[in-house]
């Protein structure tokens, strides 16, 4: 069995996912198979595949991923914390075993142009952790029987998406 270079229509889906916007044709090497009289592919040619679909599709390179990383001068615990990831995404999609979804990809190139950056998205962290404003909110009020959980997350939310007032805002409530 030998090698030989052939082509292969790669399918780039629409952006909603549900049809195909175009094809592209992609030579590779592959090697054919009279067993099966069809031609396999190995990996290379599927990372081949993979990277020219990936790249029609607008998504970022492993090469851009790290370089950005490494840019903002973090580790990949950190990033993956600031963008609601696993750690373990954002090392697949540096080593380019995967890529990001569309939704993420747009995420991560709104840092890489400085559209949003690190102290925003440290602002903006949730789960198991307040932001500074609810922090700073919950230790200086004293709530009254009306005001709930709820109503405080809310503060919260609001005050994070205002941008010189929201310790105005926390006076008013408190």
């Amino acid at each position: 069995m030998k090698n030989e270079m052939i082509t292969v229509d790669v399918a780039i889906p629409s952006a909603d996912g549900k049809s195909v916007a175009y094809t592209v044709p992609v030579p590779v090497s592959a090697v054919f198979n009279e067993d099966y009289k069809d031609y396999i592919l190995d990996g290379n040619a599927l990372a081949e595949i993979d990277r020219v679909k990936a790249r029609h599709m607008g998504l970022l390179s492993p090469e851009e991923i790290k370089a950005l990383r490494f840019r903002l001068g973090v580790k990949q615990k950190e990033i993956s914390e600031l963008l609601q990831i696993g750690e373990k995404s954002w090392t697949r999609w540096e080593t380019g075993r995967e890529h990001p979804s569309r939704s993420i990809n747009i995420l991560i190139r709104a840092l890489d142009d400085g559209k949003i950056d690190l102290n925003y998205l440290r602002s903006v962290r949730v789960g198991n952790q307040l932001s500074p404003n609810m922090l700073q909110f919950l230790m200086s009020a004293e709530l009254g029987q009306n005001q709930s959980l709820s109503m405080m997350v809310e503060e919260d939310s609001f005050c994070r998406n205002t941008d010189n007032s929201a310790d105005q805002k926390l006076a008013r409530a408190a």
